[in-house]
């Protein structure tokens, strides 16, 4: 089955990157450091790979279009940000 999503939930995301839905600033400060010093698409790539670093989670949520929405447009606090970082600066994707 699919809840199609789509790819909404991450917009507030990129229009500010991620300055808005981050409450912890260092991590906004961190990622602004790497996105300026990054390709001009890095922070769509990092919200893909937000994305498939919660696979799991979101394999598990009710297949409904609202409850998947809601697990993703929730960015975790304990997320990993060097690590996902060091995901992308290991595996161009370019």
């Amino acid at each position: 089955m699919r809840a199609e999503v789509g790819t909404i939930f991450a917009l507030s995301w990129l229009i500010t990157w991620y300055g808005h839905v981050l409450s912890e600033f260092h991590h906004v400060l961190r990622l602004y450091d790497f996105f300026l010093a990054s390709h001009p698409r890095m922070a769509v790539y990092f919200a893909a790979v937000i994305v498939l670093h919660r696979e799991k989670e979101v394999k598990q949520t009710e297949c409904d279009m609202a409850m998947v929405y809601h697990i993703l447009s929730q960015i975790p606090q304990d997320l990993p940000y060097e690590e996902l970082i060091t995901v992308l600066q290991l595996n161009p994707v370019l």
